[in-house]
């Protein structure tokens, strides 16, 4: 049930994500015949496709039975999985709210650290650590080799 639940969210963010490409990103076209829009019009798409498989796995598993015919019964502990993956949105819908306001880097590096805690509480400085070398590689991927602007902090000059 828990591979459904995150089907739906992963289906939901996509549509929502398609839906939001037209008003966000200008429609500048390229001699190739590419727009600036088609990237994330692919990565949209494959965000649905990979929810629309994980769907109709969830929903396949979910119908399987065992050898002797009974229905496989979920394990308690994939049920404990709905709490994490309830947390798992509200970090992401809290990363979305305070990205404007503490810029890319402070926010992404929090934000990683938070998901990686929700999988174990062990090492924790090596979760920070790489929760803030995750948001500095994907920073300079993004902001210096590819040119796209990330949201800075409203206080310039903190970070």
């Amino acid at each position: 049930m828990v591979g459904i639940a995150t089907a739906l969210v992963a289906i939901a963010i996509s549509v929502s994500y398609l839906l939001l490409i037209p008003s966000q990103v200008p429609a500048l076209s390229s001699p190739f015949g590419v727009t600036s829009q088609t990237i994330p019009y692919l990565a949209g798409t494959l965000g649905l496709a990979f929810g629309g498989a994980l769907l109709a796995r969830g929903l396949i598993w979910r119908n399987r039975a065992s050898d002797d015919g009974i229905p496989v019964q979920a394990d308690p502990e994939s049920r404990a999985g709905y709490g994490r993956l309830v947390l798992a949105l509200v970090v992401f819908i809290g990363y979305l709210m305070v990205l404007p306001i503490a810029g890319y880097l402070l926010s992404t590096a929090v934000t990683v650290f938070v998901l990686m805690l929700l999988v174990s509480r062990d090492r924790l400085v090596l979760k920070a650590v790489l929760g803030s070398a995750t948001a500095v590689v994907l920073f300079v991927l993004f902001a210096e080799l590819l040119n796209i602007r990330l949201p800075t902090p409203l206080v310039r000059g903190v970070l």
